[in-house]
């Protein structure tokens, strides 16, 4: 019950800061002519406001901070000192790192920064976030992989923070798409972080969600307030996303919920909670590559621009982003512990890369001159179709194994 009303003062707190200051950055950015020009690639057609995320950072430090002072305040001093050390320390190098990503974002948005250099601001996030933490040092049996030694862990983690920081910063194409991902990822991690016995740390993102409620309605509903989270605002989410994930991978606490057990965090049901925008940067980086672009060029191919190519307005495109993103998370956790880890894993795949071949298939169709205006039927059964196609899909798999024991995951 205590950890319930710390969770609301959290919330709270974000919440009211951000309904207090982002009208206030909205009209400090028009004085300052501080804006997101539209461009050929860009969804929009207006200049907005983009210093939105500047106040992610702050306001999570101060709900966080202030509900950890009434903790210690009307909570007993905690039993285990080494421990309690141990996790002071890994909040002062998460807070350091968000920070320096922070810093980064909000310099890329007022006056424009390489990616080399965003990248070495990754680079260090990512050391940060890392050495503190216990490494990925087990791939749960995927690719029959189970214990990497530290030479393999260490940089693989750091690649793997790396690679979320840019994923949630690549897919900020439309309103509401990233912050949506973000409230949907980190109810999630809330969840899991609760059951798993990491109160402290839900704090972080229950705050996260509070500030991220009210971005949600100035950008996406927003008219004369409407406002971007800019870098700043996507690669602060990365950054706390990747931390979460990371203490959340390496903690061994079990729950005492017999409908939840350590079966179901494997590195495949927490790559769900990232699925989108995971899946959505890996495709675009080999993509360009292959084509002989930097990886780091912007374009027209993430997976919004599929759905609006075929017809689709950009809300509609969210709604259907969002719901597959749920469906992942919702299925994978389910057949974690009895399905093999390398089937759930390519069935994941399957699911996606038929998608993007089928709104490939699509657009070409359109740009033949064989395009068909969308009606409110014709989104609703695109996304009853996507919906019951991942259902068959990654159903599939209960029929394969759940009477094979060799391959259920140990």
């Amino acid at each position: 019950m205590n950890s319930i009303i710390y969770f609301i003062i959290a919330f709270c707190i974000c919440f009211l800061t951000g309904r207090i200051v982002f009208p206030r950055i909205v009209l400090f950015a028009k004085q300052k002519r501080l804006f997101d020009i539209p461009n050929a690639r860009k969804v929009h057609t207006q200049q907005i406001p983009r210093l939105g995320g500047f106040i992610f950072m702050p306001s999570i430090l101060l709900s966080y901070y202030f509900v950890r002072g009434l903790q210690c305040t009307f909570t007993p001093s905690p039993t285990s000192i080494p421990i309690e050390i141990l996790y002071k320390e890994t909040i002062f190098y998460f807070f350091c790192s968000l920070f320096i990503i922070a810093a980064v974002g909000l310099w890329d948005d007022l006056k424009g920064l390489s990616y080399k250099y965003k990248l070495l601001g990754q680079l260090c996030v990512a050391l940060l976030l890392v050495l503190p933490a216990q490494p990925v040092d087990s791939l749960n049996g995927l690719f029959g992989v189970y214990n990497l030694p530290h030479w393999v862990s260490y940089p693989l983690t750091v690649l793997i923070v790396m690679v979320i920081i840019n994923a949630f910063n690549l897919i900020d194409g439309i309103d509401g798409l990233c912050s949506g991902l973000s409230i949907i990822t980190l109810s999630s991690l809330t969840a899991l972080l609760c059951l798993t016995g990491n109160t402290k740390l839900a704090l972080i993102s229950i705050a996260t969600i509070g500030i991220l409620s009210v971005f949600f309605y100035y950008n996406y509903f927003g008219k004369r307030m409407k406002i971007f989270m800019g870098d700043c605002g996507s690669l602060t989410l990365g950054c706390i996303t990747a931390f979460l994930l990371l203490q959340l991978a390496g903690s061994h606490e079990t729950s005492a919920t017999r409908f939840f057990h350590d079966d179901n965090i494997t590195i495949v049901s927490l790559m769900s909670l990232i699925f989108i925008p995971l899946f959505d940067t890996t495709r675009l980086f080999i993509q360009r590559i292959c084509s002989g672009h930097s990886p780091f060029n912007a374009d027209k191919n993430h997976i919004h621009h599929k759905f609006m190519e075929i017809g689709l307005t950009p809300h509609q495109s969210l709604k259907i982003i969002l719901s597959i993103q749920i469906l992942y998370i919702v299925i994978n956790f389910w057949l974690a512990p009895s399905v093999n880890i390398n089937i759930l894993f390519f069935a994941d795949l399957a699911v996606a890369i038929l998608l993007i071949a089928y709104l490939n298939r699509r657009a070409q169709k359109n740009r033949a001159g064989k395009h068909i205006l969308p009606t409110l039927n014709t989104f609703r059964a695109i996304l009853l179709s996507l919906i019951g196609f991942a259902l068959v899909v990654l159903s599939v798999p209960i029929g394969l194994c759940c009477d094979n024991t060799d391959c259920i995951a140990p």
